[in-house]
């Protein structure tokens, strides 16, 4: 898990003094996501950094790595998980390793098979390959966007970059702090943004599964892989829970693959008590984290590695907001307020890697906005699926619709047209799935990645091992929900693991974004910054405050709003 900064310009940066100091500065604003080792490599019409969390290949680990010719160099962001594997694979094809490490791995099967090394790749990943002679660029996101590459140009049109968080560009001013507007209203409304546009015009996030290549100051920007739902044949129930068992087990056993301890982000949900009981199986001594207002509360407790977190407003905000002064990244759902003290707290007991169940409700249909589609598709309104799917975000819609400035009411989003006509090809159940699984997953992992890198934690989710994620794709769905169950087969394999029992009431990651709304000194803070602050450009705060007004009752019915408010708040303070 580390950071990079890649830039590449059309003049020469051997004179530019004042450049390479700026590229400095970003680079050290980037450090949280590296603090172990950094380094700068500059030729010809490229300046490249590197921040580096050592995780495996603890000794010969450092980047940029370079070919053993020195004309090729990666920066590679993440974990790829069957590394070993791919190096005996590599020995065999008789090709020379030297320092037998990750970034070594790809660069070598980069020069083999082209663009189609990534079919090799299991894990986390996202990573810039360079030709120096060629000047020629090749880079890849992994298959969920669990770690991210955002790009672009600067300096109208002379420089080209990419990097692991743009954030540290735009404080800096590299690039203009200028909002998109048509971004910002998708994203209250929606929660996530459908094609490859971020909050900051100018700055594209590379989508999941998805490569770039810069060649002759030509951009080609395409997509190597989709979830697959081609189904299988289930003869016998207990086979199906047993290849997924097995399946499972392998993928964590492969996810679990660090020179690092390990931990577990714990709650009393079946996602993260699977996880719980196949590291367990290995790591006797495995401790978990746990966050929330009264431990007597927590039905895990017993477990005497655990570690309960007493939320406190005050230190969370106060974490939150140190992130706000130097983040762009969205952060989309009320739980991710949590987030930080939990991650900071797994940090300060001295772990680097922790485990997280998410990706499971989004693979094994464990959402409640699926079983809504399903009603709507049964009561008749077969014919059109990305209404019903709108019509799910409907309340948040509506609400921002009521106080935002521009008149005409956000009901759509755009889709390229390759998913859409895979969309066509599925049941009413895939559809939901692939749609969460393309979108929302992503936007999910970039919460972990800004909040895990801003306190040097890498967070690991095996449930998005893309085979395991095809395994359970290849499941006819109504094995995975309907409309009175959800996560029927994650059910079974806990099961067939072992005799815990989930409680009635599910504890899992909660949200405290209530207690902003109660605190008066913090929310009079919040309207009052709201009031003469950026957001007030886009949203007519006399109608926000009247929304407030009418749900202070209700607040559960305004909370997605009201957080992404707070939050975009924040973000776009002056810095």
């Amino acid at each position: 898990m580390c950071g990079f900064l890649v830039i590449h310009s059309k003049n020469n940066f051997k004179d530019n003094i004042e450049i390479k100091n700026k590229f400095k500065q970003n680079l050290s604003i980037l450090q949280d996501r590296g603090p172990d080792e950094s380094s700068i490599v500059e030729f010809d019409n490229f300046l490249i950094g590197f921040n580096r969390l050592s995780i495996n290949n603890i000794k010969n680990g450092s980047q940029p790595f370079f070919s053993k010719c020195k004309r090729y160099l990666i920066c590679f962001n993440g974990e790829i998980v069957n590394y070993k594997e791919l190096i005996e694979f590599l020995l065999q094809k008789n090709i020379k390793m030297t320092d037998k490490n990750e970034a070594e791995v790809i660069l070598e099967l980069y020069l083999y098979y082209g663009e189609e090394c990534l079919s090799f790749l299991k894990g986390m990943f996202a990573f810039v390959i360079i030709d120096k002679i060629s000047g020629k660029i090749f880079a890849a996101s992994d298959r969920f966007g669990i770690k991210p590459i955002y790009y672009g140009y600067t300096d109208n049109k002379k420089c080209f970059y990419l990097t692991s968080n743009f954030s540290s560009l735009v404080t800096t001013k590299v690039i203009e702090k200028k909002i998109d507007h048509l971004v910002l209203e998708q994203f209250i409304s929606f929660g996530q943004i459908y094609d490859s546009k971020t909050l900051i015009n100018n700055v594209n996030d590379l989508k999941n599964a998805s490569l770039i290549k810069l060649e002759n100051n030509n951009l080609t920007v395409k997509k190597y892989w989709f979830p697959s739902f081609k189904k299988k044949k289930i003869k016998n129930n207990n086979d199906l829970i047993s290849e997924v068992v097995d399946k499972l087990k392998s993928t964590v056993n492969y996810w679990k693959t660090s020179e690092e301890k390990l931990s577990l982000c714990l709650s009393d949900g079946v996602d993260s008590n699977i996880l719980l009981q196949l590291l367990t199986s290995k790591l006797k001594n495995l401790e978990t984290f746990s966050i929330g207002l009264n431990p007597k509360e927590v039905p895990f407790k017993k477990n005497k590695y655990n570690n309960f977190i007493n939320f406190s407003l005050k230190k969370t905000l106060k974490l939150f907001k140190s992130f706000a002064k130097k983040n762009f990244i969205l952060l989309s759902s009320p739980s991710d307020l949590t987030l930080f003290q939990l991650y900071d707290f797994i940090g300060q007991k001295g772990f680097k890697v922790t485990f997280t169940g998410d990706g499971a409700d989004e693979i094994f249909g464990g959402y409640y906005k699926y079983q809504n589609i399903l009603k709507n598709y049964y009561l008749g309104k077969k014919n059109n699926f990305f209404k019903n799917y709108i019509n799910i975000y409907g309340n948040t819609v509506n609400q921002f619709s009521s106080i935002c400035r521009n008149k005409s009411p956000l009901n759509n989003f755009n889709i390229q047209r390759q998913l859409i006509q895979k969309l066509h090809k599925l049941k009413i159940q895939d559809k939901c799935l692939f749609m969460d699984q393309m979108f929302w997953v992503p936007t999910v992992q970039k919460r972990h990645d800004a909040i895990g890198m801003n306190f040097g934690i890498e967070v690991r989710p095996p449930f998005l091992d893309h085979e395991f994620a095809n395994l359970i794709n290849s499941i006819p769905a109504n094995l995975k929900f309907n409309i009175k169950r959800r996560k029927i087969i994650a059910y079974e394999i806990i099961n067939k693991l072992s005799k815990f029992k989930l409680s009635d009431k599910k504890y899992g990651t909660p949200s405290f974004v209530e207690k902003i709304f109660l605190d008066k000194k913090e929310l009079n803070q919040f309207l009052e910054s709201f009031r003469y602050g950026i957001l007030n450009k886009f949203i007519h705060f006399d109608k926000f405050l009247k929304l407030l007004k009418e749900n202070k009752k209700n607040f559960d019915n305004i909370i997605i709003i009201f957080w992404r408010l707070f939050m975009l708040n924040e973000l776009l303070k002056d810095k």
